[in-house]
């Protein structure tokens, strides 16, 4: 029970970080732009959505917190305020609070005190809108309070199964009726205007009599809708199975279908689909209800003497009755079978795209809606020449108000030819095919404009056309997040590296194990034996032979199988570099105004996607250099101004993927790196010698800026002058496998561009024993693998050495470095040893027993081991054993001061 406390601490504390992080970085990313609808409203929502989190886990001090911050977006939402840097200062100071906040009380895990100073700062602020306390304005829709939006699903989960008294006894249904007036009231105050007057009518019905499954079934879609916008359990459930008693068996109404689909009786069948796709909507079965609801539509039109189409009806029929028999859904196949067997799919191309028919590529089931008249229109509009057909989803009954908008705007600015009833993930809506001479952009920035938080748009394309990026982004529930620790992904992947590795020892033995050669030797026995005993001998290692080429095509297909797999894994631990470019606006913001210099940060590449255990151990390198730019680059906007420069510098952030890894650059327009500078702060710092300066080369001189120590600043402040920036930003690298190179050109600006491996947690190393514990060394840092003969041994200046490549390299045992129990060897035993490689110098390590590459998840470092010089990082084997990664600079820096 405790691991599921924590667990949901953890996810709560998640959830809230992200909302907190995308309001920083839509308030801060900002340079005399105003903000447009969409971030106003985005702002809302995630401060609406943080309100909620602290008041689920009684954080009432946080809660008021984001409500008053909620209140301010509101008001700037409804064009009563705008939203402007002031308003941006005081809601940035409200994330810093909250943040401190949320981390003090999940720590804690209750609430913290109240934060009274900034609640009256930010009721000073609305106080002072001159809009903002009119007294004719209309009251914001309770729907905005999660308080009682939560309130009213609740009761809605406990009542709304009740409802289904309406279908029973007279005094059944007058308290049916009762509760349905009492539901009433709280859907009318919360704004869901629709399900108040369903509601109202089915009190009515049920003192007039039963009331109809159609009407109840309705409701039941209504509860549900709710349910799946604001993810609150609202009864839908309970309601279905309360109806279920009441419905006749599903059998009937498919008899029914049959029998009017055989009978003659055409106009029956839209009705018998009606009631199919209602007892289908209930149960939740999607592809059934689709398939239903085009029998519906398309029978309802009148298609009597069509007998391709009685055909595919009574085989969807036939379909139905199978999954119903089973008790299950249609499945995937079974769907796009009976799609296919439309006639019109027939009679058309079967690509979405390709369907043709009045001029515009139409999808088969939009074809199977239109009638003569429709397509004449199509063919006409089309032969005109600057008309674009447009396929427009939308979901009305989310908010009646809007939807009605919609409406009226379909009705005023685009010519509509169709509409249908659609089910698209299990969520119903109407299709329009409209007409319009205007591009797909100014039809969406239409429809924006009138439903800017999406409530009701959910798609739109030109026709034939399919816009996923457009849908993904619109409908949430299209694409669930499933959040996964990162413990779990590096567990993962550790068994994928430990069946690498398994694969590879299968490999060794199946190719190279000598298997051939002693079936080859077995066949050369046959000659010695009797004629009659070699045809049995030989049959067997025919079958032998046959056996161990099927087990290498299986390890082949298994190996292959296996790099996919890596590959998926691999996946799941990037992260878009967003995630890292967006703690960088504020920051960027409070220093340039600390400064008194004007900055503009702009950004690209933010989609590109990077190993997620980068993104912390970038923040501090990347926070210097930005820190280095805006200090020491970018100049005031007076010397700008002698300079001939607009006042406002650029700083440019940019991402992008290349073969070798990730490349992240960091450019300024400032007075780039005097070179003579450097190399005399270098000098008088004593980082190099007179002489040594005058030697270097540009990138060599350029280069001092990393050394430890180094600044050019004249004093030490609070943002630069200590001479640790660079040097952090050059260890980091270094640790990751990556390097920093710099242009620069004075009086222009200068440009760091980092470049770094595709995955700094992911690390092919080499496994030895050394006092029987496992350690490990980047691959990168070794050069060679040997095993000594004593006479390869020689001592040179006191100290044990080998040669490699024609060059002397030390020696160095391997466990007294580290500060192990060493070995004793036996006379005359040979040595193993590897040499690592540090710039241009070799050191030769003793050690016990090599073992074998694997690839490593490096772990975050205990603080105790972060501290030792030659420890670069930790990880695990798949057997669970604990295996530290060991670092060539510093074991080249222990063996030199031994």
């Amino acid at each position: 029970m405790a691991d599921e406390l924590d667990e949901l601490w953890r996810e709560f504390a998640a959830e809230t970080q992200d909302h907190l992080e995308i309001v920083d970085r839509l308030l801060s990313d900002r340079h005399d732009v105003a903000w447009t609808g969409e971030e106003i409203a985005q702002l809302f929502r995630s401060f609406h959505s943080l309100k909620g989190a602290f008041l689920a886990v009684g954080f009432v001090n946080l809660e008021a917190v984001a409500h008053r911050a909620e209140d301010i977006l509101a008001l700037a939402r409804e064009g009563r305020v705008a939203l402007d840097a002031s308003a941006a200062s005081v809601l940035l100071r409200a994330v810093d609070r909250l943040t401190d906040m949320r981390d003090r009380a999940v720590a804690r895990r209750s609430d913290v005190e109240p934060a009274g100073d900034l609640l009256i700062e930010l009721d000073r602020w609305q106080g002072v809108a001159p809009a903002a306390t009119a007294p004719d304005e209309a009251a914001a829709p309770l729907t905005e309070d999660a308080e009682m939006l939560a309130l009213y699903c609740e009761l809605l989960m406990q009542r709304a199964p009740e409802l289904a008294l309406a279908l029973g006894a007279p005094d059944d249904r007058e308290s049916a009726a009762d509760t349905a007036e009492q539901l009433a009231v709280g859907a009318d105050m919360l704004g869901f205007e629709s399900l108040a007057a369903d509601l109202l009518d089915l009190a009515e019905a049920a003192r007039a009599g039963p009331a109809s499954l159609d009407r109840l079934d309705a409701l039941r879609e209504q509860v549900a809708m709710i349910e799946e916008i604001t993810g609150i359990p609202t009864g839908a459930i309970g309601l279905a199975d309360a109806i279920a008693p009441h419905r006749e068996d599903g059998s009937a109404a498919l008899d029914r279908l049959a029998e009017a689909l055989y009978g003659g009786e055409i106009g029956a069948v839209a009705g018998a689909a009606a009631q199919l796709r209602q007892r289908y909507a209930a149960q939740g079965l999607a592809h059934a209800s689709e398939i239903a609801l085009r029998l519906e539509e398309r029978f309802s039109r009148g298609e009597t003497e069509d007998p391709a189409w009685i055909a595919a009806a009574a085989e969807a029929a036939y379909a139905l009755r199978t999954a119903a028999a089973e008790a299950r859904d249609l499945d995937e196949a079974e769907l796009q079978a009976l799609r296919a067997g439309w006639p019109d799919a027939a009679r058309q191309p079967s690509n979405r795209a390709g369907a043709r028919r009045g001029g515009f590529p139409l999808e088969p089931e939009v074809l199977s809606t239109l009638s003569e008249e429709q397509l004449d229109r199509l063919e006409a509009a089309h032969r005109q020449g600057d008309l674009r057909a447009y396929d427009l989803l939308l979901e009305l009954e989310n908010d009646v108000e809007i939807g009605n908008d919609l409406l009226t705007w379909l009705a005023d600015a685009v010519e509509t030819v169709t509409s249908r009833t659609v089910i698209r993930q299990g969520r119903s809506g109407f299709e329009f095919l409209i007409l319009s001479a205007e591009t797909l952009d100014w039809i969406r920035a239409q429809i924006t404009a009138i439903d800017p938080e999406q409530r009701c748009f959910r798609d739109l394309r030109e026709a034939g056309q399919i816009a996923p990026s457009i849908r993904a982004a619109v409908t949430p529930a299209a694409s669930p997040l499933i959040r996964v620790s990162s413990e779990s992904i590096d567990r993962l992947m550790t068994e994928i590296g430990e069946m690498r590795i398994g694969l590879a020892q299968l490999g060794q033995t199946l190719h190279r194990g000598g298997l051939v050669e002693r079936l080859q030797a077995l066949r050369g026995v046959t000659d010695q034996l009797a004629p009659e005993t070699a045809v049995g001998f030989g049959e067997q290692l025919d079958a032998i032979a046959r056996t161990l080429h099927q087990m290498a095509e299986l390890e082949t297909g298994v190996a292959r199988a296996h790099r996919r797999i890596w590959q998926a894994g691999l996946a799941l631990r990037v992260v878009p570099i967003e995630t890292l470019f967006g703690r960088l606006p504020r920051t960027v913001r409070d220093l340039a105004q600390k400064l008194g210099k004007e900055v503009e940060l702009g950004f690209e590449g933010r989609d590109v996607r990077i190993d997620k255990s980068l993104i912390d151990l970038l923040v501090d390198p990347l926070m210097h250099m930005v820190r280095n730019a805006l200090d020491h680059g970018i100049e005031t906007p007076e010397r700008r101004r002698e300079a001939g420069k607009p006042e406002r510098a650029q700083l440019r952030l940019t991402a992008a993927e290349h073969a070798d890894g990730i490349h992240i650059s960091i450019a300024d327009d400032g007075q780039g790196i005097d070179r003579n500078r450097v190399l005399a702060k270098a000098v008088e710092r004593g980082l190099i010698t007179s002489a040594e300066a005058a030697g270097l080369s540009e990138p060599e001189a350029l280069a001092l800026i990393f050394r430890p120590g180094f600044s050019t600043a004249e004093a030490v402040t609070d943002i630069s002058g200590r001479g640790v920036g660079m040097d952090v930003v050059a260890t980091t690298l270094e640790r990751l496998g990556g390097n920093c190179e710099v242009e620069t050109s004075l009086g222009q600006g200068t440009r760091f561009t980092l470049k770094l491996p595709v995955s700094a947690a992911l690390m092919t190393a080499l496994l030895f024993k050394v006092d029987d514990e496992v350690l490990a060394l980047p691959e990168r840092q070794i050069a060679a693998v040997a095993e000594l003969e004593p006479h390869q041994i020689v001592e040179r200046n006191g100290v044990p050495t080998i040669r490699h490549q024609d060059r002397p390299v030390p020696l160095r045992d391997l466990a007294p470095l580290i500060g192990f129990q060493a070995k004793p060897r036996r006379a005359g035993e040979p040595v193993r040893a590897i040499i690592i490689s540090v710039g241009d110098r070799k050191l030769a390590l003793a050690v016990d027993q090599i073992e074998h590459f694997q690839d490593l998840f490096l772990k975050e470092l205990h603080p105790m081991l972060a501290t030792l010089p030659a420890v670069a990082g930790a990880s695990e084997l798949g057997d669970g054993r604990p295996v530290l990664v060991l670092d060539a600079e510093g074991l080249s820096v222990l063996a030199a001061g031994a």
